[in-house]
């Protein structure tokens, strides 16, 4: 994949006024003073993308028309990104579908890769250079080491597993508002006192409230009944089984007399009239429960006529003093939440570690990309700090020095590019802002962008500097501060001719 081209326009401009940048394989935007827009270029080109990356602080994205031409081994692509609308070769898509967007530009739809794309190619000027494994990238785009791997492979467990995850934080998340509500109510009953609280003062009808209490116990009952319904049909699906089970193993028995006799739902003594016991147990259950179900929709019509009949007579209530009388009513147990809360946490818990290790067990894309690590750490000397058994699992670096940790971080992050471009089966392009970071020695920047055009000859790159770090045959786009200014007439910038 190579970026060809990107052209700059404000939304009101004209096309006569666009900013064209022609790239090569290696391109450097460089200045020697900050501010110039290098870290805007750098982001605009990633916004060009499709990426919900947020511009700088006197430049929003959202008030240009970007155009960008990619080149690939098969097609060109043409992108032209306005606010929320993208358009690719003239089709025009929303950049609520992101996900289709990313699927044909990068040429793969599983949902982990084109989720930890972006932390494979951009290297944020701030957290750039603390993402390691896991993490934010920039904005609200992830990095997640486990969901990267299980990119790499095909394994249907991974779906059942993220689909659980999923589940258990969206319950997660209701439980918590529920809580939070919870908590509210438990202060109102504190202030005021629970018997004032579930008296007149939160409602106008004890009528009403009579209803809507004995609307919860048919409903707790119903779901007693329920359970044991349950419970009594799954007893009886596995008598079904346990009997066929018996059937297929052709048993016999032997009479006190000597005659052999099959065992069969036939011959085994009362197994038939307990089924039928059951089934009509069950039956019993059913209709117990529909009546109960009756009964609840009775209730709620009732409790209906009340709530319509107390609306219109409660006057001068003010919307809080009616969320307050709502609130009391509902049966909600704050300890009860937080065990359930817990439950869930540590449900969660297990799920992840369960994903990491489908994630990684026999995964050639992890132990190809272990290999890169400990390849390129050796080279940078620093292999002596990676995790011995896993590499790519290295935690607890930040402790490391500035340059240690900074090479570390390079390491990591080239090789998640490579192996992924690998996969893929075409070069990801780099994008690196600021790559002498925070007080990082130019001799260390320039050990790490050795390696980097050493080890990813192919990919292009584009980095973003204050410092001069390249050479006569790189692209080099120099900033002046203006590319972002409106402008009324055509000026392309194609420094690199």
């Amino acid at each position: 994949m190579i970026i060809d081209s990107i052209s700059i326009r404000e939304i009101n401009e004209s096309d006569a006024d666009k900013r064209i940048i022609n790239f090569k394989e290696r391109n450097f935007i460089f200045s020697e003073e900050n501010s110039t827009g290098k870290t805007t270029l750098l982001r605009c080109i990633v916004y060009g993308l499709g990426y919900d990356i947020p511009g700088t602080w006197n430049v929003d994205f959202r008030n240009y028309c970007i155009e960008t031409k990619i080149n690939t081994e098969d097609e060109t692509y043409v992108i032209v990104r306005q606010g929320k609308t993208i358009k690719i070769n003239d089709v025009e898509y929303s950049i609520d579908d992101i996900g289709s967007i990313h699927a044909l530009l990068f040429k793969t739809d599983k949902t982990e890769i084109l989720e930890n794309l972006l932390g494979t190619m951009y290297f944020d000027q701030e957290k750039g250079w603390t993402l390691l494994n896991r993490g934010y990238v920039i904005g609200s785009n992830s990095f997640f080491i486990e969901s990267y791997l299980a990119g790499l492979i095909d394994n249907p467990q991974i779906i059942d597993i993220s689909n659980e995850i999923n589940q258990v934080k969206a319950d997660i998340a209701k439980y918590n508002s529920m809580l939070s509500l919870a908590k509210y109510k438990q202060t109102l009953v504190e202030l005021n006192g629970e018997d004032r609280a579930e008296r007149s003062d939160y409602c106008s009808n004890p009528v009403l409230e009579e209803k809507r209490k004995e609307r919860r116990e048919l409903l707790y009952d119903k779901k007693e009944i329920e359970v044991k319904r349950k419970k009594l049909q799954s007893v009886i699906e596995k008598n079904d089984k346990f009997l066929k089970w018996i059937a297929d193993l052709s048993l016999y028995v032997k009479s006190p007399s000597g005659e052999e006799i099959p065992v069969t739902e036939d011959t085994i003594v009362g197994f038939k009239d307990n089924e039928l016991l059951n089934k009509l147990e069950e039956q019993r259950l059913l209709l117990l429960e529909r009546e109960y179900e009756k009964k609840i929709i009775d209730a709620d019509r009732i409790i209906q006529e009340y709530e319509e009949n107390e609306n219109q007579l409660i006057k001068g209530e003010t919307i809080l003093q009616g969320y307050d009388r709502r609130v009391i009513d509902l049966p909600l147990d704050v300890n009860q939440i937080e065990k359930i809360l817990k439950r869930l946490r540590n449900k969660l818990e297990e799920l992840k570690k369960t994903y990491s290790k489908v994630a990684q067990d026999n995964n050639q894309w992890k132990d190809r990309l272990n290999s890169y690590i400990i390849e390129y750490a050796k080279i940078l000397d620093v292999d002596d700090y990676l995790e011995v058994s896993n590499p790519c699992m290295t935690r607890n670096l930040k402790k490391l020095s500035g340059a240690i940790f900074h090479k570390l971080i390079f390491i990591f992050r080239i090789s998640y590019n490579k192996v992924l471009s690998e996969k893929l089966g075409f070069n990801l392009p780099f994008f690196i802002d600021s790559p002498s970071g925070r007080e990082i020695q130019d001799i260390t920047v320039e050990e790490t962008l050795k390696l980097l055009f050493s080890e990813c000859s192919g990919h292009q790159m584009f980095i973003a500097s204050i410092k001069r770090f390249h050479t006569d045959n790189d692209n080099e786009i120099l900033m002046n501060g203006t590319l972002f200014d409106s402008v009324t007439k055509q000026l392309e910038l194609d420094l690199g001719v």
